[in-house]
Parts: structure tokens; sequence; C-alpha cells
């Protein structure tokens, strides 16, 4: 997975983290301009991952896509004195579907995100990275079933993302 790097004007002495994800067809140019006024008055990153193809792969695991992005946060925060305790996910339709993945699965890394609009994790199908099935209708809509599949994937007893979800114009 590639992706862009939007280095504040002047970055704030340990700044936080913004994954800004792109929707099916978009790409990380995509993103540009969503955040970056706001990087460069608050002095945080911002990673724009590329799918490289139509959509991102936003299935529930901790692999592929969702670890190509920890990688790149983690490259951050070593390298650019990042704080680990802010990182965050903000992302679109595909995008976030990958947010919401994301703060799921890696509770340890995200901090919180924000999704306009997105499947819960575990609704997006494995593999599928041409939204083939994004009309579907989910297999539940009952809390403790999403729940439980995210702690299937990472089990995990700190205090989960704040996940903040915007559906409609």
């Amino acid at each position: 997975l590639k992706g862009d790097l939007y280095t504040p004007t002047t970055p704030a002495a340990a700044p936080a983290i913004l994954v800004a994800i792109h929707m099916c067809t978009g790409h990380s140019s995509t993103v540009h301009g969503w955040f970056d006024s706001y990087a460069d008055q608050q002095g945080f990153y911002i990673i724009a991952p590329d799918a490289g193809k139509q959509c991102f792969d936003a299935s529930i695991s901790r692999s592929g896509d969702k670890a190509a992005i920890v990688t790149m946060v983690n490259y951050l925060i070593t390298n650019k004195n990042a704080d680990k305790n802010r990182v965050f996910a903000a992302g679109m339709s595909s995008g976030g579907c990958m947010t919401n993945t994301l703060l799921a699965i890696y509770p340890d890394v995200f901090a919180g995100g924000s999704a306009m609009p997105g499947f819960p994790a575990g609704g997006w199908p494995a593999g599928d990275t041409t939204c083939t099935k994004c009309g579907s209708s989910p297999p539940s809509t009952d809390g403790k079933y999403w729940g439980d599949m995210a702690r299937n994937v990472f089990s995990f007893t700190g205090t989960r993302p704040c996940s903040q979800q915007w559906v409609g114009g």
C-alpha cells in the first residue's frame, strides 16, 4: 500500500497523526484539502493511503491494507516524534468503512476516528476491492454481534477509541 504524507508548515513538538482515507474510486490525492489547513494550524501529520485499486479492503483482520496503514503510523511515531496517543482516522465511504475497521481492530493504535458513512467493522466482505456487495444488508443489527467480531480479531482490555459516525448530506 502506498500513500502520501502531509507535513505541516510547523510540526508540533509531539504532533498528532491523522490518517485521511479516500472513498472508492478516489486516490490519496482526493483527501488533500480535507484537513491540510488544520494540520498547518495545529501542527499534525496527515497520512493519506492510496488503495491503488477501486476500494480499500476494509475486512476485519489485522493484515493487508490495515496492517500497511499501521506501518505508516508507526514510521511517524518512530522517525518524526509523533504522539502515539494521538493517532486518529477519518474517511468517507470506503474510507469510512476502513476507519471503523481500524478503530475496532487496532484499539492499541488509534485514539479515535470519524466515518462518513461506513459499515461497522466486519461488514465489509473480505477481499472486496470493488464494493460489489456495498448494498448488501448486514447479517445483524445487534451491537454485541459487531463487538464480538472485533474482539475475536484482537483481544484488548484498554480504553477503546472514540468513534464519530456521519450519515446523510
